[in-house]
């Protein structure tokens, strides 16, 4: 009896020996299969490059530009490029292009996935763009990419205007030490064709200036058309606007009135219109006004509206129709001077709320 229980027993135990061996083998080639899965995916993350690139350096206040994105990835990689919004850092996103797994030429196991982010802002000095994410999955692993902070320049329409307030540089006086000629004999001749010359000259000259020219007052309404049609004032960019309509009345007050607009300062150029002759008190107020609402716009960050810009614009417009027709009155000599009142102006409007 009891040898039978031990051949029972020894006969379970080789079974259960010989299970555990099967149950090995079973899953070694597994575990073999899924590290070598895990390791061929690993290769293929290292080959991800992730790009991010400018199309300029720098750019007017306004001025569209473009962000481009790149992911280079092995194929059947899976890829999420960076979410993006309305805005991008302090810049407004007006156009969102992508170009998904796109074929590399000479790279048959790769592809590129490429979005492109047009920006414009119109803040000025150097900006930056802020790093951006994108992540890419091979298999069951993962890898997050983020590119370097990206910056640009954005400059004012109005620097590149030159200084007129600095004297241009003259070059010193040069000694040649040579000596000096000795007279033609025939220099009466010179001399004489040259008087003539210079009088013909003369008379060319005058002959232009008798020549209709457009006027400061023409130049000036032509300029206000076409901040109109730029379409900045319904888009609401109201640094760029007031900046446009301060150069333009300082550069019609330069033409008009000899006034040396660009060089001064706001106060400064409000003193030298009223030291012009014809601009009666209504003419001073609105100009002290439209350019008071330009300075808190500029340098106090007054937020204006469409609307109140397209008004502004307006002024401006009706200022200068008004200046010239009152200096027209004052320099005529046929008619006594007649100042123009407010209700001539129609500037009873009242001015841009800074509330």
């Amino acid at each position: 009896m009891m040898r039978r229980w031990s051949w029972w027993i020894a006969k379970g135990c080789q079974l259960f020996v010989a299970l555990l061996c099967c149950s090995h083998i079973a899953t070694a080639p597994r575990a073999l299969a899924q590290d070598s899965a895990g390791v061929l995916a690993s290769s293929k993350l290292e080959q991800v490059t992730f790009d991010a690139r400018l199309s300029e350096t720098s750019v007017q206040v306004a001025q569209p530009f473009s962000v481009s994105i790149t992911v280079i990835a092995p194929k059947g990689a899976r890829v999420r490029l960076p979410e993006i919004s309305a805005k991008l850092g302090k810049f407004e996103v007006t156009e969102i292009t992508d170009r998904l797994d796109l074929p590399i030429d000479g790279e048959a196991t790769k592809r590129q996935w490429v979005r492109r982010v047009t920006l414009e802002t119109i803040r000025t000095g150097q900006q930056e763009i802020p790093p951006l994410q994108a992540t890419v999955a091979i298999d069951e692993q993962g890898k997050t990419l983020l590119s370097e902070p990206l910056t640009i320049d954005v400059v004012s329409v109005l620097e590149n205007r030159p200084d007129t307030s600095q004297p241009r540089a003259v070059r010193s006086v040069i000694d040649l030490n040579e000596p000096l000629p000795s007279p033609d004999p025939k220099w009466h001749r010179w001399a004489l064709g040259g008087g003539v010359a210079f009088f013909l000259a003369l008379a060319l000259l005058a002959f232009k200036r008798r020549r209709p020219s457009i006027s400061a007052q023409d130049w000036a309404l032509r300029e206000i058309e076409v901040l109109r049609d730029s379409g900045v004032i319904v888009e609401g960019h109201a640094q760029l606007v007031t900046s446009e309509i301060s150069a333009i009345l300082r550069e019609y007050a330069e033409l008009e009135l000899g006034i040396n607009a660009a060089s001064l300062s706001g106060e400064q150029f409000m003193n030298s219109l009223a030291e012009q002759n014809g601009l009666c008190d209504e003419l001073l107020t609105e100009y002290q006004s439209i350019f008071d609402t330009i300075e808190l716009t500029s340098f106090a960050g007054l937020a204006i509206g469409p609307g109140e810009l397209a008004r502004l614009t307006d002024r401006a417009e009706t200022l200068i129709k008004t200046t010239a027709t009152q200096l027209d009155q004052t320099h005529s000599v046929s008619s006594s001077p007649k100042p123009t009142t407010a209700a001539d102006m129609n500037l009873n409007e009242p001015p841009v709320s800074t509330g």
